[in-house]
């Protein structure tokens, strides 16, 4: 019981002493870019201020001649972290820095404590589990993105891979599917499309994986039956932010680096699409600090967290590791 314990607590230690600037000091903040201070941090003010005046935030009247919050998607309007914010003290109206230092460490903790999870899960060992999960929770996509409504969102995605390999390992149990779609659409609920994209593609990967690797006609009808039920619960969650922003898309325009705006049928130039992805030149950025030059974001991971995971697939070999290390 007291490892069971101590590891966790271990871990979250790990996560406080990384972001000891934000945990010990209050010389320095996170949010330190024009979309922040624009941006992101007007809209968790005035949430928290309507949540402080008892009213669900709906309608933003401060910014664009009014916008919807829920349509905008972007806000977190629901998502459940958001409201322990909302509900914290405010200082002249306004959110206090200490308390959005701690809100930002937050998130970085939940996404180590899930990584945990999911290692533990897969028998790792509970010291390796502390390695895995500070490197997911303190490095790579976590460590190089600012915006909350991308990390409260990608913080999840290993409880959903968690889920979904135990329905995958025991086809025909649908709590687990039932769970793994409702986190997914917890999820979507943080507000930034990457995170749920990312976590649609990683189910896909992993269910044709196992299916190549396993198939019978069978276990396939079971497992397409498992994601019928994955997305109808990623659905019904999703749906109270999908359906607002299908009507406000439709009236808005966006600007994606073209002399002209889209609209929500067009499609996006592929130059934009080039602009912010992660290219094969990128890869060794990994491993190398810096190293990521055709990448709009730092993948840097370093190379202890590397040489540890080729150590691990060499030591357990099989059809699981073999996807991951991919």
């Amino acid at each position: 019981m007291i490892a069971r314990l101590a590891y966790p607590a271990l871990l979250t230690l790990g996560v406080l002493a990384i972001y000891w600037k934000f945990t010990l000091s209050n010389q320095f903040s996170w949010f330190d870019g024009p979309d922040h201070v624009n941006q992101v941090i007007p809209w968790l003010e005035m949430q928290a201020r309507e949540w402080h005046a008892g009213r669900l935030p709906i309608l933003d009247p401060h910014q664009w001649a009014g916008t919807a919050l829920l349509a905008q998607n972007q806000p977190g309007t629901l998502h459940p972290i958001n409201w322990i914010l909302f509900s914290l003290p405010l200082k002249y109206g306004r959110l206090q820095i200490p308390i959005l230092n701690g809100y930002f460490v937050l998130m970085h903790l939940i996404g180590a404590w899930c990584m945990f999870a999911l290692a533990r899960a897969q028998r790792i060992s509970r010291p390796s589990s502390v390695v895995v999960a500070l490197g997911y929770g303190c490095g790579g996509f976590m460590a190089a993105v600012q915006w909350p409504q991308m990390l409260n969102g990608v913080g999840y995605l290993p409880l959903v891979l968690l889920c979904w390999l135990r329905y995958l390992r025991q086809p025909g149990q649908y709590l687990f599917a039932a769970t793994a779609g409702a986190l997914t659409g917890l999820i979507s609920l943080a507000g930034h499309h990457s995170a749920p994209e990312l976590t649609l593609v990683l189910v896909t990967v992993v269910t044709a994986y196992r299916l190549f690797t396993r198939w019978s006609l069978p276990r396939a009808g079971r497992v397409g039956a498992g994601l019928l039920v994955y997305g109808l619960f990623f659905a019904l969650i999703g749906a109270v932010l999908a359906l607002p922003a299908i009507e406000f898309w439709r009236e808005s325009l966006r600007w994606v680096g073209t002399k002209a705006p889209v609209s929500w049928n067009d499609a996006v130039p592929y130059a934009a699409h080039r602009q912010y992805s992660l290219g094969a030149a990128s890869l060794p950025g990994f491993v190398i600090s810096g190293f990521y030059a055709d990448g709009p974001q730092n993948p840097f991971l370093g190379v202890t967290f590397f040489a540890l995971a080729i150590q691990g697939y060499l030591a357990r070999r099989g059809a699981f590791a073999n996807l991951l290390l991919c």
